[in-house]
């Protein structure tokens, strides 16, 4: 299976095709997406790339991504089954909150002890966390 193929896979596997493509590039510039499909379709698998494809490079949709699967690309080497991670545009909750502060310093005792263990060092800070 070429690039080509696996990303019009993985784009069928969440519902969009490759017409869905609205641009494909990185933070600073984009480029050509007929001149990218047809570099991908040259392309026999995704292990052919693994040295030379940008690591940043970015195919947009209106409310979806592909970026390229790091796991993919470095320890597991030779699959052809994972060359890009599909992203979703978040949904907006229907709940809005007043944040209290963004610094976990700022927290009080009890709210600290609700983050995990922090004598150990180990504790994961959540938005939800900072708000009252």
């Amino acid at each position: 299976m070429n690039l080509l193929e696996k990303t019009a896979e993985i784009l069928r596997e969440n519902g969009k095709s490759l017409k869905d493509i609205e641009w494909i590039g990185c933070c600073e510039f984009t480029v050509s997406i007929q001149g990218f499909l047809n570099k991908v379709s040259e392309l026999e698998n995704c292990r052919n790339v693994l040295e030379t494809f940008p690591e940043d490079i970015v195919v947009v949709g209106n409310d979806f991504w592909l970026e390229r699967d790091p796991s993919f690309w470095g320890e597991f080497e030779g699959r052809t089954d994972q060359c890009w991670i599909f992203r979703s545009k978040p949904i907006k909750p229907n709940i809005q909150k007043e944040l209290r502060t963004l610094s976990f310093d700022d927290l009080a005792s009890s709210k600290k002890r609700k983050c995990g263990d922090i004598q150990s060092g180990y504790f994961e800070i959540r938005l939800e966390h900072l708000t009252k």
